[in-house]
């Protein structure tokens, strides 16, 4: 596998761990309902305010998160034995490659000695009839 291609895996699932902790970090702080905000908790909660009309679907929000993972880690598997697999077959095609080599290659030198040999019997046979004359 190459780099890029395994820094794109590990950036992607520092992503969904990330969402995953953020999501569980937000549903810990965010209040069951806004007037339930302490005001002494309020300067932390004042960046939290935007989100609390969204702190009902947190719930849903951690087990989609959790499915994310869990696609992330199933696609990182199906990846790695795919690539496996290439690796193989491409191991193999290699192989066989270098067997039609050979292959050709006693072809062509049973074709060059082919060539020679009547080259050869020929140039016998017009000194033997020379030599008849």
């Amino acid at each position: 596998m190459k780099r890029s291609k395994i820094a794109l895996f590990i950036i992607y699932g520092l992503f969904h761990i990330g969402l995953l902790i953020f999501i569980l970090i937000i549903d810990n702080k965010a209040p069951d309902d806004i007037a339930d905000i302490d005001p002494e908790d309020f300067v932390d909660l004042l960046k939290l305010q935007p989100l609390a009309p969204m702190a009902k679907y947190l719930p849903i929000a951690k087990y989609i998160a959790f499915f994310g993972i869990l696609l992330y880690v199933i696609n990182t598997i199906f990846f790695w034995v795919m690539a496996k697999s290439h690796s193989s077959k491409l191991a193999e095609v290699e192989k066989e490659k270098n067997l039609y080599k050979a292959k050709m290659y006693d072809m062509q030198e049973t074709l060059n000695e082919a060539t020679k040999r009547p080259a050869q019997t020929q140039i016998t046979t017009d000194e033997d009839s020379s030599e008849n004359e």
